[in-house]
Order: C-alpha cells, then sequence, then structure tokens
C-alpha cells in the first residue's frame, strides 16, 4: 500500500503544483514585475566595497553654484525614512567642483530647472564609509540616474519647460560624444523625487528612461538605496520664462536657442511616431487648432468664435479639448495646423510643436494685460522659431463672468477684506505681483469670457495675413560673432590720423550680414570716446601727436565683444 499512497500523493502534488501553486506563482511575479521591475537591485555584500571594506562616494561637479551645477556621483544613496541622500566618505573619495565641499546649508545643485525656486534644492548627508556596513544598502539599477524633481506635472506648461525640455537638454549635454543620441537617452534612467504621483502626462517622462520613470514611491521606507552612478542637476539652458518667485514675472535673461527646442520637438515626435514631413498626406486640407477649455476661463460663445474664426481663414477649425483627447493626437493637430489659438493658459505651449512660419493667437480675460503675461509669446520670439503670434484682450468688462465666491485657490474673494474686495472689483487691470496665489490675479484668470466678434476677427485677420516674423537675417543668427579685425594700420596726415583694417577673416562664410566695427579713441589727456561705422577705415581728427585706438567688429551695434585690436597712432 506504500507504494500506491506515494503515487497518490505525487499526483494530488502535481496537480497543486499546475493548477494552484504555479498561477499563483506568476501572478506574484508579474506584481513584482509592475511594482519593482526598475529597481532591480543588489545586495551590497557582493558589490560597492571600498577598500576598507565600506562603502565609498564621490561626486565631480562642473558650474560655479548650484543654479547652474551639475553633478555627477559614484555610490549616492538614498534613505527614504529621513529623507536624505547619503554621501559616504571613505579612502577612495573624490570631491571635484563642490567648491569647499559639501555643506548641508548651502545647496550643491538645483533638483530642478524653475528659476527662483528655494524650495528644490539638492544637499547630503554626510556618513563614514564603515556605516554602510550597519545600513546593508542595495544596489538599484546599473543605468546612470538622472535625479530630479517635477514641479507641477499636471501642468503642460510646466511638463515641458520646466522638466522635459531641460531635463533633455541635460541628457544632450551628457551625451555629447555618444552616438545616437536616442539610444544614449535610453541608457539613463529618470528618477522622479517629488512625491507627486502619476498623470495623464506620466508617459511623456518615460519617453526620456527607456520606458519607465522611476518615483521615490516605490521605495520602502526602512531600506537604504544606492546608485552606482547617478546625475544630480538640470541644464537652465532652454528656460526662457521666469515665473517670478522674487519678482513680477517675464522672460528669463537667458538667449535660448531655438535649436534646441527644435531638437527636443523633433526627439518627441520621432518618439510618439510622428512626423511634419507627413502632413500634407495625412490633412490634405488645412485647417486651424482651436483649444476648447472646460473647467475654467471659458469663453462662452465658443461656437461662434469658431465660425468667425472659420470665416476670416476660411479654413476648416479643429475644436480640440486637451483634457479630453489623447495628448498625441493633438500633438499631431497642432503639429501640422496653420493656426493654433487658445485663451491663455498651459495648454498654449503646444505652439513649440508648430512648424515654422506658423500662427499663434492668444485670447486674454479681461483686466489681464498681455504684456505682463508673456511666456508663449516669449517662446513665438525666440530667433530661428518663426512663428506669428498676436493677442486678442476683452477689453468689455460687462463681457466677463467672474467666480468671486469659488475658493480662494480658483480666484474667490470671500476670505478677503470688503477694502480688498472692492479694490479688487473695481481695478481694470491687475497690478503686477510675484508668483503665485496673488489674489486679484486669481480672481481675473479664472473668470469666464464673452468675446466680442467685431475685434476678436480684426485680430485673427490681422495674424493671419501677415508676414512670418522674420524681422531680418541678424536676427536669426544671434549665434554668430566676427572674429577680430586683421591688419590694423594708422596713417598720419595734416588733419590727424587715417585707421584702416580688414574684416574678420570668418566674415566671408555668412553672407547677407550687416557689419559694424566700433572705434574707441583715446587721447593724451586720457579722454575716451567711440565711433561706430559701416566701413573698414575711418578719419580721425585730431591735433594731438599720440593717440591710442581699439576697433571691434560686431554684426549689430549692442553685440558684446572682447575681440578689440589696438593700434597706437603716432
Amino acid at each position: 500500500m506504500l507504494p500506491r499512497a506515494r503515487r497518490v500523493f505525487s499526483l494530488l502534488f502535481s496537480c497543486f503544483a499546475r493548477y494552484l501553486l504555479l498561477p499563483l506563482l506568476v501572478v506574484y511575479v508579474c506584481r513584482l514585475d509592475l511594482n519593482e521591475n526598475f529597481w532591480k537591485t543588489k545586495s551590497f555584500s557582493s558589490e560597492g566595497r571600498s577598500s576598507n571594506g565600506g562603502l565609498s562616494s564621490s561626486v565631480w561637479c562642473r558650474g560655479s553654484e548650484h543654479s547652474n551645477r551639475i553633478c555627477r556621483f559614484r555610490n549616492l544613496c538614498y534613505r527614504p525614512e529621513v529623507d536624505e541622500f547619503l554621501f559616504f566618505h571613505g579612502m577612495d573619495t573624490v570631491l571635484s567642483g563642490t567648491s569647499n565641499g559639501n555643506n548641508v546649508k548651502s545647496p550643491l545643485a538645483d533638483f530642478t530647472s524653475v528659476l527662483g525656486m528655494n524650495t528644490h534644492f539638492f544637499t547630503f548627508t554626510d556618513l563614514p564609509s564603515s556605516s554602510a556596513l550597519h545600513l546593508d544598502p542595495e544596489f538599484l539599477s546599473d543605468a546612470t540616474a538622472l535625479i530630479f524633481k517635477r514641479f507641477k506635472p499636471d501642468n503642460l506648461m510646466h511638463v515641458f519647460h520646466d522638466d522635459l525640455i531641460p531635463l533633455f537638454e541635460t541628457l544632450r549635454e551628457l551625451c555629447f560624444d555618444r552616438h545616437p543620441l536616442e539610444d544614449c537617452i535610453g541608457a539613463f534612467t529618470l528618477v522622479s523625487f517629488d512625491g507627486h504621483s502619476k498623470h495623464r502626462y506620466h508617459f511623456l517622462y518615460e519617453i526620456f528612461s527607456g520606458g519607465r520613470l522611476l518615483q521615490v514611491d516605490d521605495l520602502r521606507p526602512d531600506q537604504t538605496y544606492c546608485f552606482r552612478s547617478a546625475v544630480v542637476g538640470i541644464s537652465k539652458e532652454t528656460v526662457w520664462y521666469d515665473y517670478g518667485f522674487d519678482h513680477p514675472q517675464g522672460p528669463s535673461s537667458r538667449s535660448v536657442s531655438a535649436i534646441s527646442l527644435q531638437t527636443f520637438v523633433a526627439f518627441i515626435l520621432k518618439r510618439l511616431a510622428l512626423d511634419r514631413n507627413h502632413c500634407e498626406s495625412r490633412f490634405p486640407n488645412a485647417y486651424v487648432v482651436f483649444l476648447l477649455r472646460s473647467h475654467s476661463r471659458l469663453i462662452l460663445n465658443e461656437a461662434e468664435v469658431i465660425e468667425t474664426v472659420a470665416a476670416v481663414t476660411r479654413l476648416r477649425v479643429v475644436g480640440v479639448r486637451v483634457d479630453n483627447e489623447p495628448l498625441t493626437r493633438v500633438i499631431e493637430l497642432v503639429t501640422c495646423s496653420e493656426m493654433l489659438i487658445g485663451m491663455h493658459g498651459a495648454s498654449m505651449i503646444l505652439s513649440l510643436f508648430l512648424r515654422p512660419g506658423k500662427s499663434v493667437l492668444e485670447l486674454f480675460p479681461y483686466a489681464v494685460p498681455s504684456s505682463s503675461y508673456v511666456p508663449y509669446k516669449t517662446l513665438s520670439s525666440i530667433p530661428q522659431m518663426k512663428l506669428r503670434y498676436g493677442v486678442w484682450e476683452n477689453k468689455i468688462k460687462r463681457n466677463t463672468v467672474t467666480h468671486p465666491n469659488r475658493d480662494p485657490e480658483h480666484g474667490g474673494l470671500d476670505h478677503l477684506t470688503e477694502t480688498q474686495r472692492e479694490r479688487i472689483l473695481s481695478s481694470d487691470s491687475v497690478r503686477p505681483h510675484r508668483c503665485c496665489s496673488d489674489p486679484e490675479w486669481l480672481f481675473r484668470i479664472y473668470q469666464d469670457t464673452v468675446v466680442e466678434i467685431e475685434s476678436f476677427a480684426a485680430s485673427v485677420d490681422r495674424l493671419f495675413s501677415s508676414e512670418t516674423g522674420t524681422d531680418s537675417f541678424v536676427r536669426s543668427i544671434d549665434w554668430f560673432y566676427p572674429g577680430p579685425i586683421r591688419n590694423i594700420f594708422c596713417l598720419r596726415i595734416s588733419r590727424g590720423f587715417v585707421l584702416s583694417w580688414d574684416p574678420p577673416w570668418n566674415i566671408q562664410f555668412v553672407q547677407s550680414v550687416p557689419v559694424f566695427y566700433e572705434i574707441w579713441i583715446q587721447s593724451a589727456e586720457q579722454e575716451v570716446r567711440s565711433v561706430v561705422t559701416n566701413l573698414t577705415s575711418h578719419l580721425i581728427e585730431s591735433k594731438h601727436q599720440t593717440i591710442n585706438c581699439w576697433v571691434s567688429c560686431s554684426i549689430k551695434t549692442n553685440q558684446n565683444t572682447s575681440l578689440k585690436q589696438w593700434v597706437p597712432c603716432k
């Protein structure tokens, strides 16, 4: 009976393993893959030891201060329990480019590209190498981690301007000698330490990270985690707008390159399987995209406004509600359109995807001056973006519907004093303010609008019939700086001196560029005067026996250059 019992037991166990245990194991593995697939860990016991048995961290930074510094780490660790990054000092530690080393009171780098934001600084906590033995850290994926914090991942303007474009520019720098760029970018892992939950725009971040965005919420709070290779610090070279945490908002002081922005657009379109070159075949009939709003800042006569656009442009008008449509589809529609029209708001950042020569018309509610809120005007005016930009403002107070009884975050006024409410209600223009909770700004920006058709039609017609905004060739080559002038020579004559020179040699490679020469003249009395000319010679009338002259070349009169050539005139 014993062999028979064994056969029965074996059969029962086989059925149990096949039909119950195996499915449970599959479910467990799938859940593990979904939740922890990208936090692939390796025990500290097998890797990461320094020469003294502990863990040794190192950092190499470039940049003069936290706002422009990018740092690359070896063995950077994180402890979720205390929300601190850990740096282990050992015999092999290197601290390069960190000024006076780490000082927790002085940020080392920024987690974000947002200008003036003082809540997204990176610092680390110092620990001796040997302490890693007690913390028993786990190493995450071997891919280099790019660590950052999102500002507002539910807002499309902030997603592109603050996060995706700066991240792309950072990765371009890190991948400068590795091609193809797409493969290099895919080798990095984006790691977000902001605590924001996933949003409908989450997939855009995953484009940059091999199909994944790692988040701090995925980590167990009682475990210490380490990155074998990590980068902290985000490039701000593409940041064209300052939200005004310290002062009223406006364009940033940076000279942003349209080439960088267009390279980003091309990358995104390729990853979304979209192609600008196929617009004519995909959409043979030209059209205008009108961005419609569903929850706030509504256009109350939407249908009439759309009919007006169609009548003025004689084109089909496609109304799009960004919140209700797949974003990839919206980007494709905007990319292939002739004009983008919408109320001031985050979705207007989609004008980034317009082809050169196309148009942007931005609408503003009553008392919101278009001259004070210019993120999309600034984008359109970046040299070589070549976008035509226009505005329409509601100038008629009776054509606005306000909501003073809403909560303060959405423009309500009930929390204010009667004097404050009366001032705001009677104002016809929002006063300059800092970001981000000014009650007058919120009250006006959340109001709804009845668009006055006659003035709106004039704005559409004026923009649609205008020439592409390329004011001059000079404006499109702001990257170009002439070299030093050559063969400078000074000849004495009875009236003074004749100064002559040859143009910079690199001028010959840029056609039709108006060139200016600035001459600085210093007399014996040390008086200095300057002259600007477009010639390669200049008569200097002087009674002095000796003067000093400097000559520099530029393609516009306000272009700074240090390439001044000196010659003494005797």
